[in-house]
């Protein structure tokens, strides 16, 4: 959010607050316990507090761990029991630390942010212990992806969107996450398909219950599974994902005006609330899948292979307007209603940066292009492609052109 409307007030005042929240999973509770980490192993359970309140029920019980989680009723709770010293699962648990470590990166960014040295290097410590443990006690790999593990030593091998959250925190190696998607995500008999991704796999029993968690599509899953994806650059992976998750969505938006709590992954038609405010994350993804921010690739624009032109107007960046555009052999980025960019092909750019003098970027091409960058009054500009001066080009009417091959580059044009 701070990315797209740069806000230092809004960043002072969440700022402590988040903290706060992130400190308390393995605070001590006040008996020597920490408040989600059980068994001590320095990875987080999901739990539910005795004597900490009047609840609808199951306070201090399995099932408030489970409603903790927000995947109340999903398999990977099915064999999992309660202690009720610790008031967790016996059960680490992926998804959650791989949460809990993307927000160690996160406050780590917004600590630098605010000139807090010593808070940014607590979290950043926070994040690389984290990703250390999650990587060494949760991959399994002879199934090639993590799972969830309980405190026996067994792997559970329950599997849900959940188990590629590593990649969203970009804990998994990219060794890894070459296994994760071609094994299991991209995998018909598992998460793929013409409706995705079930919250359980499709090759799990209880897959067949398509009841609440047992394999129906949630918006806020879905949506952290494109970033994860996303994050690791299987673009064309990512592509069809969001394509994928806009037309479920769209299916029963246009027939019913339906913004559902979830849906069916053996139709795609809507379940739970009708009205519900994260089931339009499904649709968001087929707006960011052409231009997003994050905090590791920067401003991040394109596709590889846009079957068909798709136009999305006024995205919001640092207090500028972009419209893109994309199709078959086509690349257009219009800044504040002046075109800045354009490529012969289809193009994904990562860290997209601009100053006064000097314009970057990550470029990926499944083929040979001819790329204009509109950022300079007057020439010459110097090209610089993967480290190597390749050539000066001459400002035409405020454009310089050139020539990439295909395949993954860091271009620097300097003025």
């Amino acid at each position: 959010m701070l990315q797209r409307y740069p806000d230092d007030e809004m960043l002072k005042w969440a700022y402590p607050r988040l903290k706060k929240w992130h400190e308390w999973w393995f605070k001590d509770r006040g008996d020597g316990q920490p408040w989600r980490d059980g068994n001590r192993d320095g990875l987080l359970e999901w739990g539910s507090d005795r004597r900490s309140g009047v609840s609808s029920g199951g306070r201090g019980f399995l099932m408030h761990a489970r409603w903790e989680s927000g995947m109340d009723d999903n398999p990977m709770w099915d064999d999992v029991h309660y202690d009720p010293h610790t008031y967790t699962m016996d059960l680490d648990d992926v998804g959650l630390n791989s949460l809990y470590a993307l927000d160690a990166e996160s406050l780590a960014a917004l600590a630098a942010q605010l000139g807090k040295e010593d808070d940014r290097q607590a979290f950043q410590s926070d994040y690389e212990k984290t990703k250390r443990l999650v990587r060494e006690k949760l991959w399994n790999e002879n199934d090639g992806i993590y799972e969830n593990r309980f405190w026996n030593g067994e792997f559970s091998k329950r599997l849900s969107p959940s188990s590629f959250y590593p990649m969203l925190a970009g804990i998994a190696t990219p060794q890894q996450a070459e296994r994760m998607v071609r094994e299991h995500l991209l995998n018909p008999k598992e998460f793929w398909g013409d409706y995705v991704a079930p919250t359980t796999a499709r090759n799990d029993p209880a897959f067949a219950d398509q009841y609440y968690w047992r394999g129906s599509i949630w918006g806020p899953t879905n949506y952290l599974l494109y970033h994860a994806i996303d994050r690791y650059g299987f673009d064309q992976a990512a592509l069809e994902f969001a394509q994928k998750s806009y037309a479920l969505f769209m299916n029963d938006w246009k027939i019913n005006q339906h913004d559902d709590e979830l849906y069916h992954a053996w139709g795609g038609s809507g379940g739970g609330d009708l009205h519900y405010t994260w089931g339009a994350l499904l649709c968001l993804l087929g707006v960011e899948v052409y231009m997003d921010a994050n905090p590791w690739d920067g401003l991040r624009f394109g596709t590889l292979n846009s079957s068909a032109e798709v136009r999305l107007y006024r995205a919001t960046w640092q207090n500028h307007t972009y419209d893109v555009a994309v199709g078959p052999g086509k690349t257009e980025v219009a800044r504040d209603g002046k075109v800045r960019l354009q490529a012969d092909a289809g193009i994904v750019v990562r860290s997209y940066e601009k100053s006064s003098s000097r314009v970057s970027m990550r470029l990926k091409s499944e083929r040979d292009l001819h790329l204009t960058i509109s950022e300079f009054d007057v020439g010459p500009v110097k090209v610089v492609i993967d480290g190597n001066n390749v050539r000066q080009v001459k400002v035409i009417e405020g454009s310089a052109s050139f020539g990439v091959s295909r395949g993954e580059h860091v271009v620097d044009l300097t003025h």
